[in-house]
């Protein structure tokens, strides 16, 4: 199933957290690519958004839209 997702949100939680996209990818245990997807398109699929979500230390809720 895929998400809807705040990509910009990802972008500058991870960016604040100073994280580069692998280190964050290497965090939520997904690929770099995976996490480009999310924050360029903003969708993905509700296990990515866990991951990234579990990794950045917030609710999955802040980040779906």
């Amino acid at each position: 199933m895929t998400r809807n997702i705040d990509g910009d949100l990802i972008r500058r939680l991870r960016t604040e957290a100073s994280l580069s996209q692998e280190d964050l990818a290497g965090l939520a245990g997904i690929s770099a690519r995976t996490l480009q997807r999310l924050e360029a398109e903003s969708s993905g699929s509700a296990s990515s958004l866990r991951a990234v979500a579990a990794a950045l230390d917030v609710n999955i809720h802040n980040i779906s839209t």
